[in-house]
């Protein structure tokens, strides 16, 4: 192989002196005077916006308020929690003071915008999260003017926060919007946890990881007896779990949606040892 380099070199520097020895040398000054297609390169990003008119950001919105933010916590996974105070709410309940999870450093404090906020009450959160409907679904406002994205076909550019309001209102009573969903905070008693579960089981925890300090995590557990559903295959499963879950422990196991989900935030991982635990184990035999 070390021989090999040398000869292709050899051969190289053979036929770009032939090629050299032929015609006039192109100098590379002259490259502009060789027929060729000019090239424009751009650094701008295009963003394929799911919502790019205002009655689709509304049919997604539980929560319409125009706020100020007061004050940024960073949460520590790129994220922040922003306290905002809110001068009007144009859709959803009444809204005074929020906590809005966006973004680290995404609002200026003390800085005016209309915020379009969908609620999160996802299983494997600590608790239910106020989030925008998409990174950019707000609009800045500066002395009663609306500064509107252009990806909003159908907002005028300079709207005032009372036109728009009144925009909002007429389009509520035409598009579905959304309603604030359901709590899943609640415990659940023995007998609805076990009928709302399609899986029920004690398993080991032999690690778990977490990505953020509100948000679960992902868990491998090493299952010991199944107490309701179909037969699973794997000894040892991932799961995704709330917060509080500890590698080396053993739990006791409700899921919903096959193994996907589980029916509450608060009682549907029970440690072993706790009197909850052994009750529903008792009830098992």
């Amino acid at each position: 192989m070390k021989k090999i380099i040398p000869t292709i070199l050899c051969i190289g520097l053979a036929l770009l002196s032939i090629g050299c020895s032929k015609g006039d040398p192109v100098v590379l000054n002259d490259f502009k005077s060789i027929p060729h297609e000019e090239v424009v390169y751009t650094t701008e990003v295009k963003y394929d916006y799911e919502y790019t008119t205002l009655s689709a950001l509304l049919e997604k919105s539980s929560i319409v308020v125009l706020g100020t933010p007061t004050s940024e916590i960073d949460i520590g996974d790129g994220t922040s929690d922003f306290r905002i105070a809110v001068q009007k709410t144009f859709w959803g309940n009444e809204q005074k003071d929020l906590v809005l999870s966006a973004f680290q450093h995404q609002f200026d404090i003390g800085s005016q915008y209309i915020f379009f906020i969908q609620t999160d009450d996802d299983i494997f959160w600590i608790a239910p999260q106020l989030q925008l409907i998409d990174a950019e679904s707000f609009f800045m406002v500066d002395n009663e003017k609306v500064e509107v994205p252009e990806r909003f076909t159908d907002i005028s550019k300079d709207i005032s926060v009372d036109s728009l309001a009144k925009l909002i209102s007429e389009s509520a009573s035409i598009v579905k919007m959304q309603s604030t969903p359901k709590s899943i905070t609640e415990r659940l008693d023995g007998t609805s946890l076990i009928k709302q579960s399609d899986y029920i089981f004690t398993g080991k925890v032999l690690d778990v990881t977490y990505y953020s300090k509100r948000a679960g995590g992902i868990a491998t557990v090493s299952i010991i007896k199944l107490y309701k559903g179909e037969k699973i295959a794997e000894t040892e499963i991932e799961l995704l779990v709330p917060q509080g879950i500890i590698a080396g422990e053993t739990y006791l196991f409700f899921r919903s949606d096959g193994l996907k989900l589980a029916p509450t935030r608060t009682n549907s991982v029970l440690k072993q040892g706790t009197p909850e635990y052994s009750s529903l184990i008792a009830s098992f035999k």
